[in-house]
């Protein structure tokens, strides 16, 4: 966008030289001529990752070069006193609406790129958060099953010191009953 409002800018600027001769005009317009060729040349910079896009900036760059060769050539002849037919001018329109045109596909193709790199960000997010969301449900039934895992360990260790607790008791309690029986016997032996 900044390239084609450098452009059109530059365009009044000749045409405000065509039409009035004041060569403020004529200076902004040279001013103007290597920072709009720097803009245009970052342009192309800016998509070289895009074989079809560099085509078109290429495309761009070379109906620029001829437009304001064809204006240098009218503001030469305008310099020396001649001035442009009707046909001449029509002819810069349409070289300015053609080169404007291009500028609409470009744009376009961007704006669809764009699209495709926001929908595949999008992907993308989408993926991160189902992966993240499934990584986590995994986890989770990983964690679980540990956990299982250690309390079933905990509850068997848990029945077998019960059991042995059962054991000693009942042996206690046997012996018991035997101490019962002996000092019974010896009460009753003495």
């Amino acid at each position: 966008a900044k390239c084609e409002n450098e452009l059109i800018a530059w365009q009044n600027e000749a045409r405000g030289y065509l039409l009035t001769e004041r060569p403020v005009f004529i200076e902004s317009f040279d001013r103007q001529s290597q920072v709009i060729d720097a803009d245009f040349a970052k342009l192309r910079d800016l998509v070289s990752d895009n074989p079809s896009q560099v085509i078109r900036a290429d495309d761009l760059i070379q109906a620029k070069s001829t437009w304001i060769q064809y204006v240098r050539n009218n503001i030469s002849a305008r310099v020396h006193g001649t001035i442009p037919d009707l046909s001449n001018v029509m002819l810069g329109k349409t070289m300015m609406d053609g080169i404007l045109a291009k500028f609409g596909k470009f744009n376009s193709a961007e704006q669809q790129i764009y699209s495709q790199r926001l929908d595949q960000v999008k992907l993308m997010r989408a993926i991160f958060f189902y992966g993240g969301a499934a990584m986590i449900i995994l986890l989770s039934i990983g964690v679980g099953q540990l956990v299982r895992r250690h309390f079933t360990n905990l509850a068997s260790e848990h029945r077998a010191v019960l059991n042995k607790i059962e054991e000693r008791h009942a042996l206690l309690a046997r012996s018991e009953v035997t101490l019962e029986e002996q000092k019974e016997w010896f009460r009753v032996t003495l």
